[in-house]
């Protein structure tokens, strides 16, 4: 499929291009085949989308897994004998994706021995649930600064709010470089099309350069 040429880069062939944008939830969109962990099950195979490979962090505490490239999908090859052989094809799922970094035993011991669970409550948590308790945990804070009761509101809301990181499967891949390091699909094409891009810190509007011309539209329209 022939690419069409933008207007600017036929005026300036030469030119690197620097586009900023907002925090829109639609800027913020990913590739299909992104690394997500929300799109992960714990087990193998189910109807989840498939991910791109991977190559496991340098900050792995195995240095002999360290830059190895992982596949997150099984191979649509495996031999009758390979145990996950009904999965071929399939997403491998968190559980295995953490067993073959190394890190699901590892996190076993630094959770205190205790085993490891897929999801646990506060990481099932919408952001927008987790700023509301943020809130409360505020408000309640104003009413009992000085309380030592365990059972007190702000305590029971804090003991929500802290979570290990070693928690459960999708928080600990969840924090893992290579998850982190996932780039809109926006500032993908745009990169590999040799220009720069640009997001705004949330709720900095005043850095947006399109207010300053609304700014001026607004005024002209009010001394008209």
């Amino acid at each position: 499929m022939k690419r069409t040429i933008p207007v600017f880069e036929r005026l300036y062939p030469n030119a690197i291009a620097e586009f900023i944008f907002d925090q829109s939830s639609a800027h913020g969109a990913h590739a299909p085949d992104a690394l997500n962990v929300k799109e992960m099950n714990v087990g193998p195979g189910g109807v989840k989308r498939h991910m791109h490979a991977t190559t496991i962090p340098l900050d792995n505490p195995n240095p002999a897994l360290r830059g190895v490239c992982q596949e997150m999908v099984f191979p649509s090859d495996l031999p009758l004998n390979h145990p996950h052989y009904e999965n071929r094809g399939k997403q491998k799922g968190m559980k295995i994706v953490l067993e073959e970094r190394g890190l699901l035993a590892y996190a076993q011991t630094q959770n205190g021995g205790k085993s490891i669970i897929g999801d646990c409550r506060n990481c099932k948590l919408s952001q927008k649930a987790r700023d509301q308790l943020a809130r409360n945990a505020t408000a309640a804070e104003l009413f009992e600064p000085d309380s030592e009761d365990e059972d007190a509101p702000t305590t029971h809301i804090v003991r929500q709010l802290s979570t290990s990181l070693w928690c459960c499967m999708r928080k600990i891949l969840s924090l893992q470089q290579d998850f982190l390091d996932k780039k809109p699909l926006l500032q993908i094409i745009i990169e590999k099309a040799g220009h720069k891009c640009y997001f705004l810190p949330k709720f900095h509007c005043e850095l947006n350069t399109i207010e300053m011309y609304w700014g001026w539209v607004k005024i002209r329209e009010y001394l008209s």
